[in-house]
């Protein structure tokens, strides 16, 4: 019975994660909307927002390298308290290459965006993290997708690098999986997230996030929806960021992102199944809400049952063939270790932030901190 169950399950689960890209596709290939992309040159103001990285000043150097100086705007929006850091900044803005706005007390990423908001002149902003890399010409090729007057917002691909099996895992699951499925939902209508590594939106659209707001990139892809606007992908747009190396650090990010997703669907849940918003309404958006609620559940259950179910099937057998059962598990936990925790973290994250938004815990995701654990 319970082998049944874990069968079911899985069945359930298998479908969750690749039902919805096979259908995608399959919508993909009929209703495709192409978007028009031509090297354009618009002003742009760049965001940085930082809370003491130290290397926010090889970011400003990779920054100024990707766009002609007289067109770009750096913005860089410092929280942190790091004396040499607060220095290296005032150097770049002596020599004018950078606005430095400074923040006494760190409120928040969002706040941290509306200080430079405020400063924008730009008419695209981008936004990007302090501890991120921009690959070569990446805001190029993100503004270039402006020249389709539908397009509000175009987002990068994030890249996670570094070593270790957590990398791994990122790498299989966030840069493989999510990207493609973000760039078939782009060509289908707008994508379900927008990593806020790399992000451009037009100014015109945006002029302040709300108080509270965890997932500001969330938000952004969201609001500009709302407005009648798409946001699309750029695949060539890439950005780097150093994945967590710790299951803590996994863990951190995962709830953080579930909280931020769930607060900014409830913001936003006029448009759930609401076909004034297209396939994003009908399909994009509450499946990729859903799929965070219903995840979390559904491995829990696998795991609950699939262990029922082995010790099942091994109350059935001899002791001879128990004691092979109960070695050969053992084997394949330990050599697929660094998976189950990875896999683990991402679950422990998911449910910790799904809790927390139930619980209406979440004050602690609202005021922007960088992940130690990398």
């Amino acid at each position: 019975m319970f082998v049944f169950l874990a069968i079911v399950i899985g069945i359930v689960i298998a479908i969750v994660f690749f039902g919805y890209p096979l259908l995608i596709f399959l919508l993909r290939s009929n209703y495709k909307k192409s978007c028009q992309r031509t090297s354009i040159l618009p002003s742009i103001s760049v965001i940085i927002p930082s809370c003491g990285s130290a290397k926010v000043g090889e970011k400003i150097s990779n920054t100024l390298l990707q766009y002609p100086e007289h067109r770009m705007q750096i913005i860089v929006v410092y929280s942190g308290r790091d004396k040499a850091v607060l220095e290296e900044l005032r150097s770049f803005g002596d020599k004018g290459l950078v606005e430095l706005v400074t923040e006494e007390v760190r409120t928040g990423k969002s706040n941290a965006l509306n200080l430079g908001l405020k400063r924008a002149t730009g008419e695209i902003c981008v936004i990007t993290d302090s501890d991120s890399l921009l690959d070569r010409d990446a805001i190029r090729n993100l503004v270039s997708s402006f020249t389709d007057q539908k397009v509000g917002a175009v987002s990068g691909e994030l890249v996670y690098f570094g070593s270790g099996a957590m990398n791994t895992f990122q790498n299989l699951f966030f840069n493989k999986y999510k990207r493609t499925l973000k760039n078939w939902e782009a060509q289908l209508d707008s994508c379900s997230y927008a990593p806020g590594e790399l992000l451009a939106f037009r100014r015109e659209l945006i002029d302040s996030l709300p108080c509270g707001v965890s997932a500001d990139d969330y938000y952004i892809a969201l609001e500009i929806r709302a407005k009648g606007y798409k946001c699309t992908s750029e695949p060539t747009a890439i950005v780097y960021e150093k994945s967590p190396q710790k299951m803590t650090g996994t863990v951190k990010r995962t709830s953080r992102v579930v909280w931020g997703t769930f607060s900014e669907a409830a913001r936003f849940k006029h448009m759930l199944f609401n076909r004034r918003f297209g396939f994003f309404g009908l399909l994009i958006f509450p499946n990729y809400v859903f799929r965070l609620a219903l995840l979390p559940c559904l491995f829990l259950l696998e795991v609950i049952f699939l262990s029922l179910g082995i010790m099942e099937v091994g109350l059935t057998f001899q002791t001879s063939y128990q004691i092979v059962l109960t070695i050969s598990l053992v084997l394949i936990l330990v050599a697929g270790r660094n998976f189950v925790k990875y896999a683990f973290s991402v679950f422990t994250g998911m449910v910790k932030g799904t809790f927390d938004f139930v619980a209406h815990r979440g004050s602690d995701y609202v005021v922007w901190e960088q992940c130690k654990e990398t």
